[in-house]
């Protein structure tokens, strides 16, 4: 699909929770991007690239969901 999905989690430690739904994102998604403080190393996923965050950037204490498509554009916060 034609997405770009960008995904804040705080922390990296905090993902693997989540890699089954992430892994299957991976393989639809133009692109997914995860965000947080390197806390853990993160597993490899195709399709999917980690930022890595300071603990004192200010998205290092949020939450939030991004989809941005050619006919979507939301954000969960």
């Amino acid at each position: 699909l034609p997405v770009e999905f960008y995904a804040g989690f705080q922390r990296f430690s905090r993902f693997p929770h989540q890699l089954r739904r992430y892994e299957r994102l991976g393989d639809v998604c133009r692109r997914v991007y995860i965000f947080g403080v390197a806390d853990a190393a993160p597993p490899r996923i195709p399709g999917i690239e980690y930022v890595e965050l300071h603990p004192d950037d200010d998205l290092a204490r949020e939450w939030f969901l991004l989809v941005d498509a050619p006919e979507l554009w939301t954000a969960l916060t």
